[in-house]
């Protein structure tokens, strides 16, 4: 194949490679022995990279082939193997020097000259392709191929016109079939005439009127020149020959929500979304951009139900249909409905995700069902133990089921997991030292809030029940006083504080202020008692001598609620 010395040029100083002098022949009896020995050697090395080829070893065949090649450089068959793996390892210039010369060792070998073709193209060396595929026509049965890939070259080369004439010899010769002319379409936008592009495409739905794909592809065309009213009509077409086609009725969707036509909008795209042949991942891309966009257009929301119930009619086993239902759900406010899906999606193995879990469990707490939401905490804390917000949650409902050191043992483990997430660590410092106060372990419980108010001087609540928790206990009096009158400074006219704040000067033996204190709370609750203030109050003006103004304060307490197994004894000794 004589044509390759015109473009030799072409690997000039691509690429250097020492070259050994010239091995003496087999003929020449002084060197016989040597070459026997080079052949064996040769062989061994060839053997070692196609068995590295057979365990997938790419570095290793490399290296064989080379080692290979430094024996004897003139076998196509190694130049040839070497250019396939150095291009699939994405060393293409080095691929391209040994594809040619494997090409010019056997010119007549059409596996290599096609390997040699596509070496070319992947260096957008077209002129030098076109020589190529021109031997391989004169050598090869499957001229159409060629014929075809030759019109690309010229089109790459920006040859338009020669590339339409390519195709239609092809056409005089074969007639009009799609793929000719959905190229001579491509060939005829990158050459910026669109008319002439879109008469291709008519001629194909013409000789083929029948077929709905050809009306999808000039539709689509259409669709991509911003001829909306055309790619309808197309459309439509298509639909008059395939009407439960999904493609057709999206894309119909897709223009008329851009019109603004939500009637339309929403008609085609339920009947899209009808269609058995919708695969799950488009489904659930419908259903999501409809709802982003319902949120902008409440009226869509009537149809979104429809669509999800498709969903999940054609996919009643995936979990992303489930999760996705629930998480529409939860967008509307209906926890109910939500927790239904959430729960059946984690029945399905691809739905047992932490972040379902983390859902189900949020909404049992909301829902105040806490030995449910201890239930899905732990579950899921065996499958995730090392996601912190897990046990946060989980930690919580053992907190409000009583489970106090199950719950400090749960937060400690989820403490010890969380890093660089300041705000979460101390919202479980803030848990930890309740869940300890609770179970009596009061020098952890005094470690954990001292940390927290650290980090949250100003967190009102919490400085209030720890000052509550130290005033019942007796201890660190001075600090409790200096906290809850801080409590009180940063939310004024709190009840709840208030009573705190004369809760901690009556363990101080100070009763007659903390009458004062108490007595601002019971003016701010207007006639709404708290059971617990009205009892703190009886115990101050018992401590104050007023012993019928106790009892009927404690009264008072039984009657609203009040703890009548601790309060009536106080009455009984009176």
């Amino acid at each position: 194949m004589r044509r390759f010395s015109i473009f030799v040029f072409v690997f000039c100083g691509v690429l250097a490679f020492a070259q050994d002098p010239p091995l003496p022949t087999e003929t020449d009896s002084a060197f016989g022995g040597e070459v026997e020995s080079k052949r064996l050697l040769f062989e061994e090395r060839l053997f070692a990279a196609f068995t590295a080829r057979a365990t997938e070893n790419p570095n290793k065949q490399i290296k064989k082939l080379r080692e290979a090649l430094e024996v004897f450089d003139d076998e196509s068959i190694v130049h040839y193997e070497l250019s396939k793996v150095l291009a699939d390892e994405g060393e293409i210039e080095e691929a391209l020097h040994h594809a040619y010369k494997a090409a010019e060792l056997e010119q007549d070998n059409v596996w290599i000259l096609r390997h040699f073709s596509n070496m070319l193209r992947m260096n957008e060396m077209w002129e030098d392709r076109i020589i190529v595929l021109e031997e391989l026509r004169n050598i090869d049965s499957e001229r159409l191929r060629y014929d075809l890939e030759i019109s690309e070259c010229l089109a790459a080369l920006g040859l338009y016109k020669k590339a339409i004439k390519a195709l239609n010899a092809i056409e005089k010769e074969h007639g009009i079939v799609p793929d000719l002319a959905e190229r001579k379409k491509n060939i005829w936008l990158a050459a910026n005439k669109p008319r002439r592009a879109e008469r291709e495409l008519k001629k194909l739905v013409k000789a083929y009127p029948n077929v709905p794909e050809f009306w999808g592809v000039l539709a689509n065309f259409y669709r991509a020149n911003n001829k909306d009213t055309k790619a309808i009509e197309a459309f439509n077409t298509l639909l008059d020959f395939s009407p439960d086609d999904p493609r057709a009725h999206f894309n119909l969707a897709e223009i008329y929500r851009s019109q603004g036509d939500a009637s339309k909008f929403m008609h085609h795209l339920k009947s899209g979304m009808r269609s058995p042949d919708v695969e799950e991942s488009v489904r659930l891309d419908v259903i999501i951009s409809t709802i982003n966009e319902s949120f902008r257009s409440p009226e869509l929301k009537e149809s979104l139900e429809d669509m999800l119930d498709y969903a999940e009619k054609f996919h009643p086993n995936s979990a992303k249909v489930h999760t996705l239902r629930a998480d529409y759900y939860m967008a509307i406010d209906d926890l109910e409905r939500g927790l239904k899906s959430y729960q059946r999606a984690v029945t399905l193995e691809d739905g047992q995700r932490k972040e379902v879990y983390l859902q189900i469990i949020r909404i049992l707490l909301e829902r105040r069902e806490y030995d449910d939401a201890v239930r899905y905490g732990l579950d899921a804390l065996a499958m995730y133990p090392n996601q912190n917000e897990i046990h946060l949650l989980t930690g919580v409902g053992l907190l409000e089921t009583k489970k106090d050191s199950a719950a400090a043992a749960v937060l400690k483990d989820g403490l010890d997991i969380t890093f660089g997430n300041p705000q979460l660590k101390s919202e479980f410092h803030r848990l930890l030292a309740e869940a300890h106060h609770r179970a009596e372990n009061h020098e952890e419980s005094d470690y954990y809030f001292d940390l927290y108010l650290k980090e949250n001087p100003g967190d009102a609540l919490t400085l209030n029940n720890y000052a509550f928790y130290l005033s019942l206990r007796g201890e660190r009096l001075d600090e409790a006083l200096r906290m809850s009158k801080l409590s009180n400074d940063i939310s004024t006219n709190n009840p709840t504080y208030l009573d705190t704040w004369a809760w901690v000067l009556f363990a101080r033996g100070e009763y007659k202020e903390a009458r004062n204190i108490i007595e601002r709370a019971m003016d701010l609750m207007d006639g709404s008692y708290d059971p617990e203030i009205l009892d703190h109050y009886g115990d101050i003006l018992n401590a104050l001598g007023e012993t019928s103004k106790a009892i009927v304060q404690w009264k008072k307490a039984i009657e609203l609620g009040g703890d009548k197994d601790e309060i009536q004894p106080k009455i009984d000794q009176k």
